[in-house]
């Protein structure tokens, strides 16, 4: 899953201190200003009238000491005369700064609404179950693809923000009986993900990468071993992901983007007496979407969401020598084509001021999030060849998932995340884990 430094906007540029400040830092901002305002205006005038009274008093003195040449002394006024017409000036000149001020103050505003918008939590989906059959004959009920073959989700919904931002993030997701060995044993899956995403174009594009390492399924199943043979750690795919703003307002933007999901995976394999049908991990993912961003000014309220389609480009080629006489290529397996429709809210409880920035915890966000996910081509899309080797359990997805979890903002740059996520239908084939136990950190630069 999915998912802190400056958010690096041509007007926004905000830090996670920034983020954080809260109404009544602004009001004091406000009002320190307008008090300056006042005060260089009072210090002005007393400073225009100091500079003429003492020059007028030296002229009057020396018009009383010297009578003789009294020409001087009158004329000593009509220099003085130009003066006050500064000092009538300067406090409309003063006054007049707090008319332009409300530019600033909108930007202020704009960094502090926007940049306050939490990174999505998400539910990544594991691989789903398949039916494996070599010569004619069930060798494997409801196995899970290896996910060294490249069989496991990318959604731009997991830990991730439709702002483009400079940071780095660790994420880890454990599902429940999410996985099932060749030998018939449903067991859990660990995923940990490592993550960079850094800007460019003045902060309204990105490009994100990361790297999974997934422990459950080995890479090589036994159709005959244990459950102990089954299991493993391997290296998933890496992700690729370019982001780029194409709309913005004080309180409201909406970004597009494309995911890349890249071959970097090892093989995976079934092999039972002998035998052996392999998954050359070949399949290159694209997945278009777009996103909002939603933040109120002056509100602790925030939403964002992401529809996404995920399109498996090429397929893996499907090898066996289970097959006397012809090619060991006998056919292509290839994910379906999904939907993702995500949708996230929540509720700043506090949130410190920029100068109690050097505080551990800063600020505290509930939040809720639904995930929608559905198959675009139902039981299409899987093994296209001459042999029917490996074929869904079901006829396809129509998943509906309840994400609830809690932000905690340390510091200025820094938040820690803690979730869980619970299937809410009720059908076998709608629920790809029991549950869902995800912690997340994210650190801006």
């Amino acid at each position: 899953m999915g998912r802190a430094g400056k958010v690096a906007w041509p007007t926004v540029g905000p830090t996670w201190g920034e983020a954080t400040m809260s109404r009544k830092g602004l009001r004091s901002t406000l009002k320190l200003f307008l008090a300056g305002t006042l005060t260089l205006t009072v210090a002005a005038r007393a400073l225009g009238q100091t500079s003429s009274s003492p020059s007028f008093i030296a002229q009057q003195n020396a018009g009383d000491a010297q009578p003789t040449p009294p020409a001087p002394v009158p004329s000593q006024p009509p220099s003085v005369s130009p003066t006050p017409a500064p000092i009538v000036n300067a406090p409309e000149q003063a006054n007049s700064a707090p008319q332009s001020n409300p530019p600033l103050e909108s930007g202020s505003l704009l960094a502090y609404s926007l940049a306050s918008v939490p990174d999505m939590i998400g539910d990544t989906l594991p691989p789903g179950r398949f039916n494996v059959t070599l010569l004619g004959t069930l060798v494997s009920h409801g196995a899970s693809i290896p996910i060294a073959a490249g069989n496991a989700y990318s959604k731009i919904a997991d830990d991730t923000s439709p702002l483009p931002t400079d940071r780095v993030f660790f994420d880890y997701d454990y599902f429940n009986h999410a996985v099932q060995t060749a030998n018939g044993q449903a067991i859990g899956l660990n995923s940990y993900t490592f993550g960079l995403e850094k800007t460019f174009f003045d902060g309204w594009c990105s490009v994100e990468v990361t790297a999974p390492i997934e422990s459950g399924l080995a890479s090589n199943q036994s159709l005959v071993g244990t459950t102990a043979d089954n299991q493993g750690t391997c290296y998933g795919d890496m992700t690729v992901t370019f982001k780029c703003l194409v709309y913005r307002s004080c309180s409201f933007a909406v970004c597009a983007g494309m995911m890349v999901d890249l071959p970097t995976a090892p093989n995976g394999s079934f092999n039972a007496y002998g035998t052996s049908l392999t998954l050359d991990n070949n399949s290159v993912h694209v997945a278009p979407f777009m996103g909002f961003a939603y933040a109120p000014c002056c509100s602790n309220f925030f939403a964002l969401g992401f529809v996404q389609a995920d399109v498996d480009c090429n397929g893996d080629p499907l090898y066996s020598n289970a097959y006397i006489g012809t090619d060991p290529q006998i056919g292509r397996f290839r994910d379906p084509s999904l939907l993702y429709v995500d949708l996230s809210t929540g509720y700043w409880l506090f949130r410190e001021d920029q100068e109690c920035c050097g505080r551990y915890l800063t600020g505290i966000a509930p939040t809720v999030e639904l995930h929608y996910t559905t198959n675009l081509q139902g039981n299409h899309g899987y093994t296209d060849g001459l042999f029917d080797t490996i074929t869904p359990v079901y006829g396809g997805i129509d998943c509906l998932n309840l994400t609830g979890g809690v932000h905690f903002q340390l510091g200025p740059c820094s938040m820690l995340t803690v979730a869980a996520a619970v299937p809410l239908r009720d059908s076998q084939r709608d629920r790809e884990f029991d549950s869902e136990l995800t912690a997340q950190f994210d650190r801006r630069f």
